[in-house]
């Protein structure tokens, strides 16, 4: 009788463990979306603009335009104003789709934006507040770099940006540092201290950049708009002809965008 008991109590223990192997969810990673930070797809759109503001009229810019679409083989379209966005590459993913490269010259940043998606039956509309544009970003004289000094800019913006993003690199001959630090909108000057590259010496290529981050949530939160300006200081060796070119990528600064909508 114990051994008939022994065999039905082995029978159920492995019938549980078969039930609870095939409810799990696989976690294989997906390396499609690599590039992809993940909170793109918490929301239905992403809409992001890199702002570069025109010295002759400082309250117009030329933005490059990104959009995310969440969902199965989505087909969105984007409307700034009433000129339709034209987008140089869209790319699928597990999660959705990324519409690149568009583009909207002497977009006028003094007064509300109106946006409008489409995506299938879901539409999507709005005006992009004052308040979401950052400022451009002014740097009176940008320090000469040397690489036994310690680096430190600053700036004035004509208002405070939800924060600003420090975006820095550092390259010799066989390798190279990146920094990248989040600080206060209200801050208006930053430290670079030397020591990051001590062990790369000689520096060939170095750059500074300055990003002021805005957005909002709008449409019930389905939708976040967000937006960059920037300043970019680059240097290199005298004979060196390259220039130092910091990464552009889009979305790069989502991840601060989400963890300061998180907090």
């Amino acid at each position: 009788m114990k051994k008939y008991a022994s065999i039905l109590l082995l029978m159920v223990l492995g019938l549980s463990v078969l039930l609870i192997t095939s409810c799990a969810k696989p976690t294989v990673p997906n390396f499609e979306e690599i590039s992809i930070p993940t909170n793109v797809w918490d929301y239905e759109h992403v809409v992001w603009f890199d702002i570069n503001y025109v010295e002759l009229d400082k309250g117009s810019a030329n933005v490059d335009i990104w959009m995310s679409a969440k969902g199965v083989d989505p087909n969105a379209t984007l409307k700034i104003v009433t000129q339709d966005i034209v987008f140089d590459q869209v790319v699928s993913y597990t999660e959705g789709k990324i519409y690149y490269g568009g583009s909207y010259n002497l977009l006028n940043m003094d007064q509300p934006v109106a946006y409008e998606i489409v995506n299938g039956d879901e539409t999507y509309t709005g005006n992009i507040a004052l308040e979401t544009w950052p400022q451009k970003v002014n740097v009176a004289t940008w320090p000469e770099f040397n690489e036994d000094t310690n680096y430190s800019p600053s700036w004035t913006i004509s208002a405070d940006p939800k924060f600003h993003v420090i975006d820095a690199g550092a390259y010799g001959a066989d390798t190279d540092v990146e920094i990248f630090r989040q600080i206060a909108g209200t801050e208006k000057t930053f430290l670079l201290d030397q020591t990051y590259w001590n062990d790369i010496k000689p520096i060939e290529e170095f750059f500074f950049g300055i990003n002021a981050i805005g957005y909002e949530m709008m449409n019930k939160n389905k939708v976040l708009i967000a937006g960059v300006s920037h300043n970019y200081y680059d240097w290199m060796i005298p004979e060196d002809k390259a220039s130092p070119q910091p990464r552009r990528n889009p979305f790069r600064f989502m991840d601060q965008i989400q963890a300061d909508i998180d907090k």
